[in-house]
């Protein structure tokens, strides 16, 4: 139990505490250069996945089923066609339940221009950056429900916190990355992050959950070139 929480204490302090802590500093970047928001995000994201991957395998791999992945029991089975199917049916779902709460919500006597009204202080600002965007939606997507789905949960059950308290409280250290976003991006966040979570504890498939992710941040990011700046 000891080494489990030492290991996600150093990783979660690695990974995400510096952005969380200082989130003011990457939304200036982002508002002022996009391109090279993305393109840091990538660099940033792309190793700490891999080596996310690798500190599992290492663990791991003595343990794996024959001819299976060292990685399923974090919910990282062999990807599947379906897998990627019912990823983008289940990216649907979730847009559906946002756009569902945020009509709700504006139709409430305080809910003024809905749980959004915010919105998302990102904006992408030029199409030339759909490419990298969309590398970074996939890699960010995998990135973080491997880390707040798959290991924190897997992590946080094993240490004896009950499935759905550890899913909650992966969802609530998901939407605090996401406070540079506004007060938009953390709704959305801990939303995503409650429906991810306890879809993960019932279904054990990050792929699914990562390839919604992907597709909800290509979304965001696309639909970001139609708004105007706040």
């Amino acid at each position: 139990m000891k080494q489990n929480l030492l290991e996600t204490v150093l990783l979660f302090a690695s990974f995400y505490l510096p952005g969380m802590l200082f989130h003011s500093r990457g939304l200036q970047e982002a508002i002022e250069s996009p391109g090279s928001y993305l393109a840091g995000a990538v660099l940033a994201a792309l190793p700490q996945l891999l080596l996310l991957l690798y500190v599992l395998w290492l663990r791991e791999q003595a343990e794996a089923p024959a001819g299976g992945s060292p990685w399923s029991r974090f919910g990282l089975p062999r990807l599947r066609v379906g897998d990627i199917l019912q990823g983008a049916v289940l990216f649907a779902a979730a847009v559906g339940l946002l756009l569902g709460l945020n009509l709700l919500v504006s139709l409430l006597p305080a809910g003024r221009g809905g749980l959004f009204e915010n919105g998302f202080r990102f904006r992408l600002g030029d199409w030339r950056l759909i490419p990298l965007a969309l590398v970074f939606a996939v890699v960010t997507g995998y990135r973080e429900e491997l880390f707040f789905r798959g290991y924190l949960i897997t992590r946080f059950t094993e240490m004896g916190i009950p499935a759905t308290a550890a899913a909650g409280v992966g969802a609530l250290l998901f939407a605090l990355g996401h406070t540079y976003q506004g007060s938009g991006g953390f709704a959305a966040a801990l939303i995503l992050g409650v429906l991810f979570g306890l879809l993960f504890v019932r279904r054990r498939n990050l792929h699914r959950l990562a390839v919604a992710h992907a597709l909800y941040n290509a979304l965001v990011l696309t639909a970001s070139l139609w708004a105007g700046t706040s």
